[in-house]
């Protein structure tokens, strides 16, 4: 019973305490790390295509209490997005029929440097979570490069091979891009000092400009699952 009772006041006095970690001078200390590869297909009467997308990030940040309930923070990090595409002929060949036969392959790699102020709004809700609103800006500037390579076959009517014509084309731009969000979440405080966050995109703008190629945009206007995420911040008090 004694010990019962020790345990209990224990996880009392770290759970009241937690959210006093939320107050001005106090810094948070995190970021976020995304990796995700996914791979699709489609089939037409004489091709299949197929593409391996691949797309990493890492973003350190660190924010300041400059008030109670308002922190300000900024966010220095990296991504990278790699896309495989290719065209494979699915056309079977016949004997006694000459053909040609069309394969490309194209590759799409992005890297960008990215800087990401923010600037958050929280309210406690109880021992052990709390709300926030996060404004945030960002920029990111960079490189994009594109390889395309095709090769076209024709077959005479035994199958042998009468001539292959192949073609390389490369691509290579300086690329910036900037966006503005809005992204309302909740902290929940295993610890004194650890949060555990569940960000969710709800409203933001972005735009990706080539130094050679048309700039394309992005609007958010409502929460999905594509655009929810998950981190960890460390409390520091002053």
């Amino acid at each position: 019973m004694k010990n019962t009772t020790l345990v209990i006041c224990v996880l009392s006095f770290t759970f009241s305490s937690t959210y006093s970690q939320i107050k001005k001078g106090t810094f948070q200390w995190g970021g976020s790390l995304e990796y995700s590869k996914y791979n699709q297909e489609q089939v037409s009467p004489n091709q299949i295509f197929t593409s391996v997308n691949t797309f990493w990030s890492f973003l350190p940040t660190v924010g300041y209490f400059v008030t109670e309930t308002s922190a300000l923070g900024i966010g220095l990090g990296y991504d990278r997005f790699d896309q495989v595409w290719k065209s494979n002929d699915r056309n079977t060949f016949i004997i006694g029929q000459p053909r040609i036969v069309e394969n490309s392959e194209n590759r799409n790699e992005r890297s960008l440097f990215i800087v990401k102020p923010y600037y958050r709004l929280h309210k406690v809700v109880s021992e052990n979570f709390v709300f926030f609103a996060e404004f945030n800006a960002s920029y990111g500037f960079g490189n994009r490069e594109q390889n395309s390579n095709s090769l076209t076959t024709e077959l005479d009517s035994n199958g042998s091979i009468i001539s292959q014509t192949g073609s390389n084309t490369r691509f290579k731009e300086k690329q910036n891009t900037w966006g503005v969000g809005l992204n309302p979440g909740v902290i929940f405080f295993p610890t004194k000092q650890w949060g555990i966050e569940l960000n969710v995109g709800l409203l933001g703008y972005s735009e990706v400009i080539g130094e050679q190629s048309n700039s394309t945009s992005n609007l958010i206007l409502q929460p999905s699952l594509n655009n929810v995420s998950v981190g960890l911040r460390y409390y520091t008090a002053r």
